[in-house]
């Protein structure tokens, strides 16, 4: 398995920093795919668990951040510049949402926390999301064989649809609470 990702996904795994950013990144991501969702279970909530659970996810979120912005900085992405703009814009979009939802929380701002926790958990699912566009792209067919797949025009599309439409997504949402609360 190694082979094959070293074979494409070329920067991968070398040299050693890469594989420390990768593997930090690839780590953080997965413990926030797994925690986020436990942030909405009312229960988890009331008992003040929500409150560690939220520091590891932003702390998680943070790092995992930064690990693949300096990934991409130093190596670029298989995708070229449209993955690696794309790739770092969220990153980037994806740090500073867990750090304003951290701020608001620390100021006792709770709406406002709620808000931004929102968008950093839309954001947060985006790497969940990305995989699953190419999930249903091989079940309709697609094929991917190397590197330099990556920079056919779905695979670039794929690079901002993981992402953005989760950003409007959670503008909406947002929306749709700040209407009830005027009711």
């Amino acid at each position: 398995m190694s082979n094959r990702w070293s074979n494409t996904l070329q920067n991968i795994g070398y040299p050693l920093y890469n594989r420390i950013f990768m593997g930090i990144h690839f780590i953080f991501g997965i413990v926030i795919q797994i925690i986020g969702p436990m942030q909405f279970i009312e229960y988890l909530r009331n008992i003040h668990v929500h409150r560690w659970i939220g520091r590891i996810y932003i702390l998680f979120a943070m790092i995992a951040s930064i690990c693949g912005m300096s990934f991409i900085t130093i190596n670029s992405t298989e995708g070229g510049i449209n993955m690696s703009c794309a790739f770092f814009i969220y990153g980037l979009c994806f740090y500073i949402s867990a750090t304003i939802t951290w701020i608001h929380a620390r100021r006792k701002e709770y709406k406002n926390h709620m808000y931004w926790a929102i968008r950093t958990f839309f954001l947060g699912i985006g790497s969940w999301l990305y995989r699953l566009l190419y999930y249903a792209a091989f079940a309709c067919g697609y094929k991917f064989v190397q590197s330099s797949d990556f920079l056919r025009p779905l695979d670039m599309i794929f690079d901002w649809l993981f992402f953005v439409p989760n950003m409007i997504i959670a503008e909406i949402v947002i929306l749709l609470i700040k209407k009830s609360y005027r009711v």
